[in-house]
């Protein structure tokens, strides 16, 4: 005759089982940390070794300028941007006033989209106002949405009256991180086609000889040919896509190139660049929306702008690079750009401005000191000095 299981066996059994299930969960917890942790740490060694290849060739670090304040306390809008024109509020050390300015020398790089994406940009643009005008929240945290509004919070920046301002946080059409210093950035960012820069709506290129963003962060390279210095942005972006290729300037990252191939994430792959796929099918996340309801204007406003923006796109395409977390890396580079540090904030998530001393860390008041130095805790840093 069988004997069926006492209460207290199964018991036993349901524990020894309950336990099993809890190792499991935390070796594959661990298994994934540390397969996170090697994804990052070669990413950075393949960051560094584009750093040193930069160094070799130009005498400094990539002199990536100021895209914020490196001020911890200054408040930000729904979008993440600085609001600068206010004075800081030194009272509370808050995560996304810290994130803003550890950001002030970006990673990424941003442009505005092709022309033959602009139905793609419709289409999301769409999608969010119809989630937005429906009262649902959730779309705010969604890449596939939240990635094309860098200036959504204010798409009336592309107006005409902006054009002659070069402050990322008043004229958002460009962003120069590093990336644009390690990738060929005329190359890249003054693409409108897939193929070639032939074939090139003017209305669009006049974002390069308008928009002194464009016009202060870059210098009118000369043909390769003859040495002779091209008239206009757009007489570069008639080029075709070879001749831009040989440019000193572009061809220069072709040294480190191959240290770039499937790390980086791009809003739209931009194919090989000097035969070397850079896409890592990591998803684009570059931009998220804080606020819930944001100011939000149809697709066509997009195109013509509030103010008079020529015409102008506000979407903006772009590329990265992310740590094993999925999260953007972050750099700073003082002037006179003779030392760098590149760092994640770990598992984490939270990091805090490496220019801030151990001494001025130590003067916070005692709940902010312990919050920091936990966000510190895991961090993954690259320096050069």
């Amino acid at each position: 005759m069988k004997r069926a299981f006492t209460l207290v066996e199964l018991l036993i059994v349901i524990m020894v089982m309950a336990i099993l299930m809890t190792l499991v969960f935390r070796l594959s917890s661990v298994g994934e940390s540390a397969e996170a942790r090697a994804k990052t740490v070669m990413r950075m060694q393949r960051l560094e070794n584009c750093l040193s290849g930069y160094y070799a060739a130009f005498g400094s670090y990539p002199p990536v300028k100021m895209h914020g304040s490196p001020n911890i306390y200054y408040k930000v809008n729904g979008s993440g941007i600085q609001q600068v024109t206010q004075d800081p509020d030194g009272s509370e050390v808050v995560w996304n006033r810290v994130e803003a300015a550890c950001r002030c020398q970006p990673m990424g790089m941003n442009y505005p989209y092709a022309d033959g994406l602009f139905e793609y940009v419709k289409t999301v643009s769409q999608a969010l106002m119809e989630l937005h005008n429906a009262g649902q929240e959730g779309y705010k945290d969604n890449p596939q949405l939240a990635r094309l509004f860098d200036a959504l919070e204010n798409p009336a920046g592309l107006g005409s009256e902006k054009q002659n301002s070069a402050d990322w946080t008043v004229t958002q059409v460009f962003r120069f991180g590093l990336m644009s210093y390690l990738l060929p950035r005329y190359l890249l960012m003054m693409r409108h086609t897939h193929s070639s820069f032939g074939n090139t709506n003017e209305k669009n290129l006049s974002l390069y000889d308008d928009f002194a963003q464009w016009s202060d962060n870059n210098q009118m390279p000369c043909r390769f040919e003859d040495g002779t210095p091209y008239s206009s942005w757009q007489s570069l972006a008639g080029e075709t896509r070879w001749k831009v290729a040989l440019l000193p300037s572009q061809s220069v990252t072709a040294r480190w190139m191959p240290n770039l191939e499937g790390i980086l994430s791009c809003e739209v792959n931009p194919g090989p660049i000097y035969g070397v796929n850079i896409e890592s099918g990591d998803a684009f996340k570059n931009v998220t929306i804080g606020n819930p309801y944001p100011t939000l204007y149809s697709a066509e406003d997009s195109q013509s702008g509030e103010g008079g923006g020529g015409g102008q796109l506000y979407a903006l395409d772009g590329i990265t690079c992310y740590d094993g977390w999925g999260n953007e890396f972050y750099y700073h580079s003082p002037a006179p750009y003779q030392s760098y540090r590149l760092w994640s904030a770990g598992e984490n998530k939270r990091t805090f401005p490496p220019w801030i001393s151990d001494e001025e860390i130590s003067k916070l008041n005692g709940t902010d000191r312990t919050m920091v130095l936990n966000w510190l805790s895991d961090d993954i840093v690259k320096m050069k000095n």
